[in-house]
């Protein structure tokens, strides 16, 4: 499989190397690290960078700007680069103020900045729902992670991939004419 270094990706994006750097270490820009110093993502992440990288930083740093989030993660079609021109952002959330006003407020000024639709999702509402929850840990792209968290919520992937297959099971049974669009 090609692959590219992040000094040849950021040369491509514009932006300084460090930053890529930064990116990849959040979870942000996906990829391998081969060495001590070097770190290469493939061909594919490189063309969904270029394409959606302006989108990414910007989101970064609208929320670098808001004190409250702690967590914020993309999944949904746009972090796996499926996403159409309507497509809205999808944002698993952990807030220091998970009410329902901060969360339509900060969808507001989300929206306003970046100019698409944005729908938050609270990590507490996305834990019982565990399809929503594996979908978000498989594909979640890391834009800000205050507190370090993420490593210890992707560690209990398995756990979650074992509570979204019983859910599958159980909706196939009540609904056996149901495409859920996966292999169980």
């Amino acid at each position: 499989m090609a692959s590219s270094s992040l000094n040849t990706l950021a040369e491509h994006l514009g932006v300084p190397e460090r930053t890529l750097r930064r990116a990849a270490a959040e979870g942000l820009v996906r990829g391998e690290r081969t060495s001590a110093r070097k770190f290469v993502t493939s061909m594919r992440e490189e063309a969904y960078l270029r394409t959606h990288w302006p989108l990414l930083s910007g989101l970064r740093a609208a929320l670098r700007t808001e004190p409250g989030v702690r967590l914020a993660v993309m999944f949904g079609s746009l972090a796996a680069g499926t996403a159409g021109d309507g497509s809205d952002i999808d944002l698993l959330v952990r807030l220091g103020d998970p009410s329902a006003r901060r969360v339509a407020e900060l969808t507001g000024r989300l929206e306003e900045r970046i100019g698409r639709d944005v729908q938050l999702v609270r990590i507490q509402d996305a834990e019982r729902t565990p399809l929503l929850m594996r979908d978000a840990l498989e594909q979640g792209r890391v834009l800000i992670d205050r507190e370090h968290e993420w490593a210890g919520l992707v560690a209990r992937l398995p756990t979650w991939r074992r509570r979204a297959r019983t859910a599958e099971t159980s909706l196939l049974d009540a609904m056996p004419d149901l495409d859920l669009g996966r292999t169980l």
